[in-house]
């Protein structure tokens, strides 16, 4: 009989989910540890259960999630999906276990499941790791990278849901390899970059899937993939601009223009990859291009005048391509009157701007339009208003922001260093003068477009400057952001969040000193979260905050720097540990257990005494392995001499298992509780006394009645302690006399 994958008690769904935590204890702890043997036999019991109906249990992956006989498991389960994910960045599309896998063998499997994806692919993968191991009950079903590539676009009748997500697979692949790449490409790599480099239909395919994923991100994968390429394929990188060029033209035009803007540096000093890109391209490949982007647009815009001006530039001509895309675009049918007049005002742009991209007398005219300085007709004005969409094109803070797009569109093309100053200047000026929420977009833009490298910015007074431009732009983007946040919608909150991001370790310092300075609570919660999106490049700036004499401010530092999480970041949180102000403590120690580590546990075990941070402390040693902490300081417990020359260990161990309410601790808290005589006397009624408090805080029948017999001790301060305790669970403590001290020996 079938499971049922949408039971959420089905034992396929749990064996899976305890698969992907034991892969995390196994790669955290040493084989031999308590935890890790835990997790095993977790896996192994379940199973167990599973074999005793069939003699294997196969599972499949695919980006949705987890298969079993060809049915998704619970798509509710976001640990199934995280799983899937995780197998097939590892190249895993299938995996079965089968009947006799013992705990040796399992914990071999997981132990490589979790190490680093490079060092397995390098090494010939998961399945040839398991075959040199001899281990013949666990199968894996790697994706077959050149099977992929070969089959038909088509899903084929009857392929299930897994064999259609391995299709797509690929793409998926290769942009995560570009990301990080490895020292050598493995075979499967080399195999898709080689059809990337020789299929302009494969690199079209990729270039749509990775620019809908990666978004800004996609010219700095496309300058990895010729770098790939230039090392694993020399023979194929001469030819990669042809393939570009015809990818291109296949690709959503937006794409297309987008990519066709960005300046792609080929390593070696071999010039740029998009205008090697221009250079390639057929005569009506041409036509075909411009056309597209005109089209695209659909109005005079700053971008579809930078790129036609681009790829005019790289051919060094402009004028014969005039008539073919007038032609061109007169075959659109009922748009083809207006794409004619935009392509036709372009073109008059365009003649001036062969020798000066964007001529002095058209930054005049939008520096008249911008200001406003000439006076319109009043009646030509009124009947102008009447008109559809003027008050949002011919407003003023319209026509400034069209100013402003225009600017930036002539910074992107300008060669003379002396007027690239003056148009980030210019850019720096209207930007302070910029407000209202609808413009952190064209702000991030002018951030971006002051801090694109140029020529002469490598000196350091031209430099010195452009940072200060920098700054301040992003100064009136953040006062933006937080004087209209409470007003910002869900979908505004996001996008100006996504702004941050892409602006990375530039915007990090001044956000931060936009949080030293806010007062609000919500504003503070809005900062905070678009810090925690920089994610490593907002470190540096954070751990020069941790001296910050505000507490609240380094408490705030301590919460991001748990978000981002490394192992790098446990020592300036253990540090914060002895800060004087209990919530920055507290904030540190929560951090420390995000990150997790045998070093964070190390820190906070050495935490647990302070009353102010125990409590976080025991409750994030337990989230972090709750079994083994138990067990460890149960042990501790159990070592503790009646000679005692240091009570620090004994009273860690007896304050986590108070603060973790640690039932399986009774026994041995009861035994520190019952023991007579200590040497000295005054070790013992410290650890007596703690024990009792322990107990009274875990509050079980055991507990309570440990409290019972310890209210008989000898020693006045524990019996004190222990009736006071007992007394408030309820009447009913035994105050009879204590037993004599010969007894208590």
């Amino acid at each position: 009989m079938p499971f049922n994958p949408q039971d959420p008690a089905d034992p396929i769904t749990r064996v899976v989910r305890e698969i992907s935590t034991a892969t995390k204890v196994v790669s955290f702890y040493p084989s031999q540890h308590p935890a890790v043997r835990a997790a095993v036999d977790r896996v192994l019991a379940t199973l167990g259960s599973l074999f005793n109906r069939e003699a294997e249990i196969e599972l499949a992956f695919a980006e949705a999630g987890v298969l079993h006989q060809g049915e998704y498991l619970s798509d509710s389960d976001p640990t199934l999906k995280a799983f899937a994910a995780f197998l097939l960045n590892r190249g895993v599309a299938r995996l079965a276990f089968r009947r006799g896998l013992d705990a040796a063998s399992l914990t071999q499997f997981l132990r490589l499941l979790g190490s680093d994806p490079r060092s397995l692919t390098t090494q010939g993968g998961l399945a040839r790791q398991l075959q040199e191991m001899h281990v013949s009950t666990i199968v894996l079903g790697e994706i077959d990278l050149e099977k992929i590539l070969a089959s038909e676009a088509e899903s084929v009748p009857g392929e299930n849901a897994s064999t259609q997500e391995e299709k797509g697979a690929w793409k998926r692949l290769v942009t995560n390899y570009l990301r990080e790449p490895a020292g050598t490409s493995p075979t499967g790599i080399r195999t898709l970059l080689k059809g990337l480099a020789t299929e302009p239909s494969r690199l079209a395919e990729w270039l749509e899937d990775a620019g809908s994923g990666a978004g800004r991100e996609l010219p700095k994968l496309v300058g990895r993939l010729a770098e790939e390429i230039r090392k694993e394929l020399p023979e194929c990188l001469e030819g990669l601009a042809d393939q570009l060029g015809e990818a291109l033209l296949q690709i959503n035009p937006r794409l297309r223009l987008d990519l066709m803007l960005q300046k792609i540096p080929l390593s070696g000093g071999a010039g740029d990859l998009m205008e090697r890109v221009a250079s390639s391209l057929s005569e009506t490949s041409v036509v075909s291009l411009i056309s597209s982007f005109v089209d695209a647009e659909q109005q005079l815009s700053p971008r579809l005048f930078a790129v036609c001006a681009r790829v005019f530039s790289t051919r060094g001509k402009s004028a014969p391509y005039f008539g073919p895309v007038t032609a061109r675009l007169a075959e659109q049918g009922e748009k083809s009157a207006d794409l004619g007049r935009i392509w036709q005002s372009l073109q008059g742009l365009l003649v001036e701007s062969d020798q000066d991209y964007l001529s002095e007398t058209y930054k005049a005219t939008l520096e008249t339009v911008a200001d406003r300085t000439v006076e319109v007709d009043p009646e030509l004005k009124e009947a102008l208003s009447k008109s559809e969409g003027f008050p949002v094109a011919f407003a003023s803070e319209a026509i400034a922001d069209h100013a402003f797009r225009m600017i930036m569109g002539a910074l992107d093309v300008e060669a003379d260093a002396a007027r690239v100053e003056e148009l980030r200047g210019d850019l720096e000026r209207r930007s302070r003068q910029m407000s209202g929420r609808e413009r952190m977009a064209l702000l991030a833009e002018a951030v971006r477009a002051i801090s694109q490298p140029r020529g002469d910015d490598l000196k350091t007074s031209t430099r010195i400057a452009m940072d200060k431009r920098v700054r301040s732009v992003v100064e009136q983007m953040v006062r933006v952001f937080r004087s209209d946040y409470e007003r910002l919608t869900e979908e505004e909150r996001g996008r100006a969040g996504i702004d941050f991001k892409e602006l990375g370790g530039i915007a990090a310092p001044v956000i931060v000193d936009a949080l030293a300075e806010e007062e609000n609570w919500e504003i503070r919660k809005g900062l905070i979260t678009v810090l925690a999106s920089l994610g490593r490049a907002a470190v540096p700036v954070l751990l020069r905050r941790l001296d910050d004499p505000s507490w609240f401010l380094v408490r705030n530092v301590a919460l991001l720097l748990g978000e981002i999480g490394g192992q790098g970041l446990v020592d300036p949180l253990s540090g914060l540990l002895r800060h004087p102000e209990p919530r920055v403590r507290r904030e540190a120690a929560s951090a420390l257990g995000k990150i997790g580590g045998s070093r964070a546990v190390a820190s906070l075990r050495q935490a647990i005494l302070d009353p102010e941070v125990s409590t976080v402390v025991a409750r994030v040693l337990g989230e972090i392995d709750r079994e083994s902490t138990v067990a460890l300081f149960s042990k501790r417990l159990a070592k503790t001499h009646r000679v005692v020359s240091d009570v620090r260990p004994a009273r860690e161990a007896i304050a986590v298992l108070g603060e973790m309410e640690a039932t399986e601790a009774v026994p041995a808290l009861s035994r520190i509780l019952r023991r007579g005589l200590w040497f000295p006397l005054s070790a013992g009624d410290t650890l007596r006394t703690q024990a009792a408090q322990a107990l009274h805080r875990i509050g079980t029948p055991d507990a309570v009645e440990a409290l019972r017999q310890g209210a008989r001790s000898v020693r006045r301060v524990v019996r004190d302690t222990c009736l006071s305790l007992a007394q408030k669970e309820g009447p009913g403590a035994d105050a009879s006399p204590p037993p004599s001290a010969e007894a208590a020996a």
